[in-house]
C-alpha cells in the first residue's frame, strides 16, 4: 500500500511541450481498481461533520447535503452550518469547488420565496429548481 501511494510524480504533456516532473503529495492515482475504495475509506467520516438537522448522501466523489423544515430560515441555517463544517473537514487535503455546488429548492421557486443564501468561502452557492443527482 505504501508503494502505491508514496513517491508519486506527475507531469503535463501537450503536443510537443512537457512540464517539469513534480511530486504528488495528496490524492489517489486514477485508473487503478483500489483507488475508489481508498477514496471511500478516506471520506467515510464526512457524514460526522454535518449539522444534526441535515442528512448527507455520498456517491463516489459527489455528496448531497439536504435538510427540510417549515421555516426557510432554518433550512438556510442548517445547510450553512453543514457547509461550514464540511469546509473545515476538507482542510485535510481536499477542497470544495463552489462553482460546482448548487442548492436545489423547488419550494423557493414555486412559492416565490427568497432563495437560500448558503456560501462556501464567501461565495454564494447558485440556487436552481432542478438538477440530476448522481447515484439517485
Amino acid at each position: 500500500m505504501k508503494s502505491y501511494l508514496a513517491n508519486r510524480c506527475q507531469l503535463v504533456k501537450y503536443n510537443d511541450c512537457q512540464s517539469n516532473m513534480l511530486q504528488v503529495k495528496a490524492g489517489f492515482p486514477q485508473g487503478f481498481i483500489i483507488g475508489p475504495l481508498l477514496f471511500l475509506i478516506y471520506i467515510n467520516d464526512l457524514s460526522l461533520h454535518i449539522s444534526p438537522n441535515c442528512d448527507i448522501d455520498l456517491y463516489a466523489d459527489d455528496s448531497t447535503v439536504h435538510s427540510s423544515s417549515h421555516d426557510m430560515n432554518d433550512i438556510n441555517m442548517y445547510l450553512q452550518e453543514s457547509v461550514d463544517k464540511v469546509s473545515q473537514w476538507c482542510k485535510n487535503n481536499m477542497c470544495i469547488n463552489p462553482e460546482k455546488c448548487m442548492i436545489i429548492s423547488t419550494t423557493c421557486i414555486l412559492r416565490n420565496l427568497t432563495p437560500l443564501t448558503v456560501k462556501i468561502n464567501y461565495i454564494l452557492i447558485e440556487n436552481v429548481n432542478c438538477q440530476k443527482i448522481l447515484g439517485v
